[in-house]
């Protein structure tokens, strides 16, 4: 019975024919400069983490005074910037790892619309587009990108209904046996469903103009940042009691406010159907409208 491949293998990108009499050479354009990009952005990561990481320990989670003394909003800001710092150290071994494969031929991908090569075929991480992105789905495509592929074809791919939840599962297993990484990916799980039952219900009210559109995308993004904040200092945490503490600190507010989403929106807010997609239940229509004048008296006024 045949399976099919449980690795990956790189192809060529432009095959030879061998029936032609033909026999063209294909350069690949020098990488020397993504790769001098790449790694001097690797030094300033490195940098950064080295430097200010000391100043803004994740471990302050354990501190009595950090819980007690402290308001929600500082826990949330010292643990955005926290958790920003670590993560550079993971951008400075990705981005240098990138550079030495480009500097060896490996990641060459073709070329952008206006002719300029990419070498972006082994990058594992966007940093931009991870740390701005307008989602959470959005933010973790662009982290540990090879790992991702590898889990949307291996478990995402494979169940249509329970994907998201396995796919979680799995890469909880396939980091290790830490509380922190349940609670992390349990928690990424849950916003994620909020996250798609947010998008249906209210995008389609901020999509009339662009002025909308742009307020729904800052928000979004803003929100992103809290709710990424907010589910991966237990990753780095790692232990249980802490993590829940801060929870129960904050109330689980962000964890109800996400259930409520995934209960609530899809019945207040139902998705129109696609042979009635100009109509909006009553309620829609009004938060619709409202949202409408309040953005346009914003901009004109």
């Amino acid at each position: 019975m045949w399976i099919g491949f449980n690795f990956y293998f790189f192809t060529n990108q432009v095959q030879l024919d061998r029936n032609s009499n033909s026999r063209k050479l294909v350069l690949e354009p020098s990488p020397r400069p993504e790769v001098v990009k790449k790694i001097l952005c690797s030094i300033v990561c490195a940098a950064f983490f080295a430097t200010f990481l000391s100043s803004f320990p994740v471990q302050r989670v354990k501190d009595e005074d950090f819980l007690e003394g402290r308001t929600a909003l500082y826990q949330l800001g010292f643990l955005s910037i926290a958790t920003v710092l670590i993560r550079f150290k993971y951008y400075h071994a990705w981005l240098f790892s990138d550079a030495v494969c480009n500097l060896s031929g490996l990641g060459f991908h073709g070329y952008n619309v206006d002719g300029t090569a990419r070498w972006d075929l082994v990058t594992n991480v966007d940093i931009l587009k991870f740390e701005f992105g307008l989602s959470l789905r959005e933010s973790i495509q662009h982290w540990n990108k090879c790992t991702n592929t590898w889990l949307r074809l291996i478990v995402f791919e494979r169940h249509n209904k329970y994907g998201t939840i396995l796919t979680y599962t799995l890469s909880a297993f396939w980091h290790g046996f830490y509380p922190g990484y349940y609670l992390t990916f349990a928690s990424g799980a849950l916003f994620t469903f909020a996250s798609r039952a947010i998008r249906r219900a209210l995008r389609p009210l901020f999509l009339g103009t662009q002025a909308m559109k742009a307020f729904y995308d800052l928000i979004t993004m803003l929100t992103t940042r809290v709710v990424m904040t907010y589910i991966t200092f237990s990753f780095v945490v790692l232990e249980f009691w802490p993590s829940i503490r801060l929870f129960t600190h904050l109330y689980f507010a962000p964890h109800i406010m996400a259930a409520a989403a995934i209960i609530f929106l899809p019945k207040l807010c139902p998705a129109p159907s696609n042979k009635h997609t100009h109509m909006h239940s009553p309620l829609v229509n009004k938060i619709s409208e409202f949202t409408s004048n309040q953005v346009t008296s914003g901009v004109h006024g």
